[in-house]
């Protein structure tokens, strides 16, 4: 079996996976804990810290293979691109993920709206949820807009 090549070093992609595992086990913890505020703001803080750590460490492999290609001195302009492109698409792959997770939290938020099936404090506790996932899916929309946008720009 042929080997796989990878866009980041060993380490670094361990920790790129660590964390969208964390995020995903908090998405889900999230739409458990859905009903006890203290505890979906604990977890909604936690993902954001993840994200964030996330997003830190893809703009500092990105720099550092970037900066690698760079210094080899091979055509750095078409290098760097590819190198560019190669990150975009990552991100962009991570955030395709990340909405369908979210189209399924709102589908379930839709359910639990039937005040005939659910009491009106689940009722409005899925409404609050199913604005936020939206907002979440709106903006991650936005961003593999933007991302579509650079990456057909990188290939001119």
């Amino acid at each position: 079996m042929a080997k796989e090549k990878r866009l980041f070093d060993a380490e670094t992609q361990k920790k790129i996976d660590w964390l969208n595992g964390q995020i995903a086990f908090l998405e889900r913890r999230a739409s458990v804990d859905r009903f006890d505020r203290e505890e979906l703001a604990e977890t909604d803080a936690l993902i954001a810290n993840y994200e964030r750590q996330l997003e830190e460490l893809l703009k500092a492999a990105t720099a550092k293979k970037a900066s690698k290609v760079t210094s080899k001195k091979k055509t750095a302009f078409s290098k760097g691109a590819s190198v560019e492109i190669a990150s975009l698409q990552h991100e962009y792959d991570i955030l395709d993920e990340r909405t369908d997770k979210l189209a399924e939290l709102m589908f379930a938020c839709e359910l639990n709206m039937d005040t005939n099936e659910r009491s009106a404090d689940v009722s409005e506790q899925a409404a609050r949820d199913l604005d936020y996932y939206r907002k979440e899916y709106e903006s991650s929309m936005s961003r593999m807009r933007q991302i579509g946008e650079s990456i057909k720009n990188h290939r001119r």
